[in-house]
């Protein structure tokens, strides 16, 4: 898992070190405490078993479940739209349906668990990497995968 300060872009671990283990080379790094920093966080988390194929087959079934529309094709998740809308409703929180694409949505977990709360796999590649980040951010929801889209091409071998 790799772990960012959403405002810079910086990696996270850089505003919980203490100031003489940062070796600036310009402005000075705030040092944040810990609520705030993880509320600042996005994780891009990257496992070999998730690829987009499963991403893509899901879709279909996640654009049945759109609910009321949040602005930003962001749509609630709306368990009672069909008895397959069911199987994913499943946990603590609030469940989201992004329309990524007009052949993908993806489904936003939005959990009261953890402070970097909302949580969604996209296609990247041929594998589905996945970011989570505070709710707080979630009406920037496309944003935060194409930061994280950003930060996987920029590692790729030419």
């Amino acid at each position: 898992m790799m772990s960012f300060d959403v405002p810079t872009g910086l990696p996270s671990v850089l505003f919980r070190a203490r100031p003489e283990q940062v070796d600036a080379k310009s402005d000075k790094i705030l040092q944040l405490d810990h609520a705030t920093s993880v509320r600042r966080t996005l994780n891009i988390r990257l496992q070999s078993k998730e690829v987009v194929e499963l991403v893509k087959r899901a879709s279909s079934e996640i654009r049945r479940c759109r609910g009321p529309s949040r602005g930003n094709d962001l749509f609630l998740y709306d368990k009672h739209r069909e008895e397959s809308c069911v199987a994913r409703s499943f946990g603590s929180g609030t469940k989201y349906v992004a329309e990524l694409s007009d052949d993908t949505d993806l489904l936003i977990d939005c959990s009261n668990s953890r402070a970097t709360n909302c949580e969604v796999s996209f296609p990247f590649e041929g594998f589905a990497p996945s970011v989570s980040f505070n709710e707080s951010y979630l009406s920037g929801w496309r944003e935060m995968i194409e930061r994280a889209a950003s930060f996987l091409r920029s590692k790729q071998y030419e």
